[in-house]
């Protein structure tokens, strides 16, 4: 009785290990690559194929972080879904009762209201459209506008968009695949 118990027992670890073995294997670690100042990686979901373009922006002296992410999403039916949104310092830092302005090289400019507002950040979201994409790839620097509290002047920050156009057609050709 006590012989068939701790077998049983033994078969049950055994069962449990490679249980766990198996779910480790079918976790596929997320394979980023850089191209220039942005980082870019696809994930593929059930029904999707999902790619993102990241670049993250520290300003030490303010104690500040930017996310910038461009994602493209292409479902089992080819239909793709492109956005870019920008996450900002939280308020009372961000005033969000302004909107958030984007522009490339002085020539294209863009603005959204701020959608929501947490403890770690302030998100705007831009829906993918050809002309922010063509702005995206072509023009040499971003700049970014937004007002702090109750400030008159808005803050401009200007980030060089090196490696951007790569990134994108290397995420284009993964999702060709």
């Amino acid at each position: 009785m006590l012989l068939k118990s701790f077998q049983a027992g033994l078969l049950f670890l055994l069962f449990l290990s490679l249980f766990v073995i198996a779910s480790e294997t079918n976790e596929k670690q997320v394979e980023t690559e850089r191209s220039g100042y942005w980082t870019y990686y696809c994930i593929n979901y059930e029904e999707q194929r999902q790619c993102k373009i990241a670049r993250k922006i520290n300003i030490e002296e303010q104690n500040e972080t930017f996310l910038i992410i461009y994602k493209v999403t292409m479902d089992i039916n080819a239909k793709v879904k492109e956005s870019l949104s920008i996450t900002t310092p939280p308020a009372p830092r961000v005033n969000i009762k302004k909107r958030l302005k984007i522009s490339f090289d002085n020539k294209t400019k863009f603005t959204r209201s701020f959608m929501k507002c947490e403890s770690d950040g302030c998100l705007v979201i831009f829906k993918g459209n050809r002309m922010l994409k063509y702005s995206l790839k072509n023009f040499n620097k971003m700049n970014i506008t937004f007002y702090v509290s109750e400030e008159e002047e808005p803050i401009s920050l200007t980030l060089p968009m090196d490696g951007f156009a790569e990134a994108l057609n290397n995420i284009n050709q993964q999702l060709e695949y």
